[in-house]
């Protein structure tokens, strides 16, 4: 992690909860840029947090008024998903609304505690990312690498609850 990715993260995670005046129950620096250490590309994630309750509409025009760009219901593998650009095509960051204490909550948090605390997982995580950067080409190679990430992700969070359990 850059040490300037935290105070981003700071900077937008207050920005976000501000935005959102009280709807917000947590938002969360998650991502490879959230862990010390790791390889990562310079795009942060965000974890926003919400009641379940909380009606699609009544986030995001606040958070499109702010700039956020809705990209669409990602379900259980990301939530709905906003994205932050700097400039048409490049994205500073992306923003996952989730049901906060539902189940993508607890796996994102789980995800980056277990890549700020194992070495190894942290290695496996950059070697398939590296390795899928490389592999995926052409107009879904964004598509492609993220499945591609989202199975080590889930394999690495099985092998920690099965070593764990």
């Amino acid at each position: 992690m850059r040490p300037e990715w935290a105070d981003v993260a700071e900077r937008l995670t207050a920005t976000i909860s501000a935005t959102l005046d009280g709807l917000a129950v947590s938002v969360e620096h998650i991502g490879s840029t959230a862990v010390p250490e790791m390889l990562a590309k310079p795009v942060l994630d965000i974890a926003l947090g919400v009641e379940i309750s909380t009606a699609l509409a009544d986030v995001q025009a606040p958070l499109e008024s702010a700039g956020w760009v809705y990209r669409g219901d990602a379900r259980d593998e990301g939530g709905h998903v906003f994205v932050l650009e700097s400039r048409p095509g490049e994205r500073v960051a992306h923003l996952h609304l989730v049901t906060h204490n539902g189940e993508q909550w607890h796996r994102y948090l789980a995800f980056r505690g277990l890549l700020r605390s194992d070495a190894d997982a942290r290695l496996d995580y950059e070697n398939a990312k590296v390795a899928l950067a490389s592999q995926v080409v052409g107009d879904n190679a964004r598509r492609e690498y993220t499945v591609g990430k989202k199975a080590i992700v889930h394999a690495l969070l099985r092998q920690t609850s099965m070593r764990d359990g």
